[in-house]
């Protein structure tokens, strides 16, 4: 009897192992790298408010899109946003470039013309 019980315990600690080391396999095999096609602008934000400084650049970036019914907290001391960036990815380039609020609102085929002359 105590032969069964300490094969079941090998067995369910053996479960939880297994499972990590095939995940872990998996990903070392099979890593999927992005290799994104298109330009695009994304935010880092590093706050615990991450939601609600995502709403506020939203509400920012497009004022005529976003919805008029949600309420944005602007100017709350639990909510300091100041911290949030914006990076346009140039895949052609493979990097980054930090971006204002009036720079990321600039249409995408006139873009190219404002970071040339430094705007």
């Amino acid at each position: 009897m105590a032969f069964k019980k300490e094969n079941l315990l090998y067995f369910a600690l053996a479960i939880p192992v297994l499972m990590i080391a095939v995940t872990m396999l998996s990903v070392f095999f099979f890593g999927v790298d992005l290799h994104p096609q298109y330009n695009f602008i994304y935010a880092q934000i590093n706050t615990p408010s991450d939601y609600v400084c995502e709403m506020q650049l939203e509400a920012k970036l497009h004022p005529d899109s976003f919805p008029k019914n949600i309420k944005v907290p602007y100017n709350s001391p639990d909510h300091d946003c100041s911290k949030a960036e914006l990076y346009l990815y140039d895949f052609s380039a493979k990097s980054s470039t930090k971006l204002t609020i009036e720079q990321a609102q600039i249409p995408i085929d006139l873009r190219s013309a404002a970071f040339d002359h430094g705007h």
